[in-house]
């Protein structure tokens, strides 16, 4: 899996990261969060396949870290086309979600 992982990361923080993806995205289960993508960040093939849509990436938070994966999921589909890794621009969506909340909420890492 293509992932990007913060780990070490004190309790204290990881309660905070918690904290906020709790209370600003879906929690599906304990610890791991979805967070959807805009239309504009959707490739040509995510946008046609509505019955798709909406799409997200995920991120897990265990006891002392965080994982952001580069895979973009289909919430109503395992398999499809559409599902794939991460073009440049939703990479790059995804790693300044990544930078903005460790920096926001003041995480040491």
């Amino acid at each position: 899996m293509r992932q990007i992982v913060f780990d070490e990361i004190n309790s204290r923080d990881v309660r905070k990261i918690k904290d906020y993806l709790s209370q600003h995205f879906e929690e599906s289960m304990p610890g791991l969060y979805w967070i959807n993508l805009s239309d504009d960040l959707l490739d040509e093939t995510q946008f046609q396949h509505r019955s798709c849509q909406p799409f997200y990436f995920a991120i897990e938070v265990g006891n002392n870290y965080v994982k952001i994966e580069l895979l973009i999921r289909s919430r109503k589909r395992l398999r499809c086309s559409c599902i794939k890794y991460a073009n440049e621009a939703q990479r790059n969506f995804i790693l300044h979600f990544a930078d903005k909340l460790i920096e926001d909420l003041n995480i040491r890492t």
